[in-house]
């Protein structure tokens, strides 16, 4: 993240700097966009279970932004349900028992 030139981000950031610096994002739409990127992880995580780490640390991210967005704003309840139950799931496949279950009752509440 402190690279002297954008080509020497790791390209896993880049997208996440994109959408951070884009004017007009909304909490919501960085959401969508971090647990897209959790996702991602997960999928990848059937071949190399270094990227469960990945995806709880999106789907971290997304949960703050999520957090971030008012109440009122249609479907952000159901999106943290998801982010929780999703980083659960992460959580189990990396064998956080505690954090998984944390997390399931979280999106169960």
């Amino acid at each position: 993240l402190f690279a002297d030139h954008p080509d020497e981000v790791p390209e896993e950031f880049a997208d996440a700097i994109r959408a951070i610096t884009e004017e007009g994002e909304s909490p919501e739409s960085l959401a969508e966009h971090y647990k897209t990127k959790g996702n991602e992880c997960f999928q990848r995580g059937k071949v190399n279970s270094r990227y469960y780490r990945n995806a709880v640390q999106y789907y971290g991210q997304a949960l703050g932004f999520a957090l971030a967005a008012e109440d009122g704003v249609p479907g952000v309840s159901r999106l943290r349900s998801q982010l929780l139950s999703n980083r659960a799931q992460a959580h189990l496949q990396l064998r956080n028992h505690g954090s998984a279950l944390a997390d399931a009752a979280a999106a169960l509440g």
